[in-house]
């Protein structure tokens, strides 16, 4: 009996195709070589193929180990396209999670600190105006309060021209330059009031009397021995008229009031040719330490 055609294993493990009739060149790669079975008497590696018994016991086992190779084989290319698979989908999907919503993400959160910006600035800039504002309310209380106590801003002035020309007479023992300091505080408080005329400022009564006509005298302390008064008899009041008559609204009102009270007044300061404004000391020292200039009152009124 003929051994049929067919692929047999070779010694060097590759497969051979046997015609029926003789071995043919066409060699195919293997399984491993299959040892001799006892009863066989066939040759694998020179003659023919081993009997058909033998034959189809090879053909047997190389399939099986075909088809184990095969399911190996198939195994690894399902295992490989899943894993492949997966990996491209993680791999699509975080590379679509980093780029695309990132994005808008930064956009957003870009906007919300810009917002947030704004809005702190708009909130500083309400914060520093309210600070202003309040700044601003302080300093006029702070204003009406110096009002109420030293006088209105021309009257503070006035006061601190006095000072000044005190301080500067006290810091030298040279009558020239004293007569110099004098002159220089002269022009001051005429600047500090160039129109002589006055208005709301306020002093304590330092001297509250009549002449002998019954004219009421007044003297003011309007600030750190600085006075303002009427003049204090009939004659010297001639061309001046500060002297206040008992008809006078003023007479009345301060009737009422005595040494020590505050009030505010309104007047007119009387020019004096040789130093601006009339004041009414007899010396230098007087006039420099303690001066007290001539005022004609308009209105007086307790505080």
């Amino acid at each position: 009996m003929k051994t049929p055609a067919g692929w047999f294993p070779q010694t060097d493990g590759q497969l051979r195709y046997w015609d029926g009739e003789g071995w043919t060149e066409h060699f195919a790669p293997g399984t491993a070589p299959v040892a001799h079975l006892a009863g066989d008497a066939v040759t694998i590696s020179s003659g023919a193929p081993a009997s058909s018994a033998a034959a189809r016991k090879n053909w047997v086992l190389r399939h099986k180990v075909i088809t184990a190779m095969g399911a190996v084989l198939l195994l690894a290319m399902f295992s490989n396209l899943a894993s492949g698979g997966a990996t491209e989908t993680v791999a699509n999907v975080s590379a679509g999670s980093s780029s695309e919503p990132f994005a808008p993400a930064a956009a957003t959160d870009a906007a919300a600190r810009q917002a947030a910006a704004d809005r702190a600035a708009v909130d500083q800039a309400a914060a520093d105006q309210a600070a202003a504002d309040k700044a601003a309310l302080e300093q006029a209380a702070a204003d009406r309060d110096a009002a109420a106590k030293n006088g209105p801003k021309d009257q503070q002035a006035f006061v601190r021209a006095v000072v000044a020309g005190r301080a500067g007479y006290e810091g030298t023992d040279n009558e020239l330059k004293q007569r110099q300091i004098q002159k220089t505080r002269d022009r001051a408080v005429c600047a500090a009031v160039p129109s002589r005329k006055v208005a709301g400022w306020v002093g304590e009564i330092k001297s509250l009397d009549t002449n002998g006509e019954g004219k009421a005298v007044l003297e003011l302390e309007i600030g750190e021995s600085t006075k303002v008064s009427t003049r204090n008899n009939a004659f010297s009041d001639v061309s001046d008229r500060t002297l206040i008559s008992m008809d006078s609204p003023m007479y009345t009102t301060l009737v009422e009031l005595t040494e020590g009270d505050s009030i505010r007044f309104s007047g007119t300061f009387i020019d004096d040719a040789g130093s601006c404004l009339g004041e009414q000391s007899m010396t230098l020292y007087g006039q420099m330490e303690t001066p007290s200039f001539t005022f004609r009152f308009s209105t007086v009124k307790g505080i």
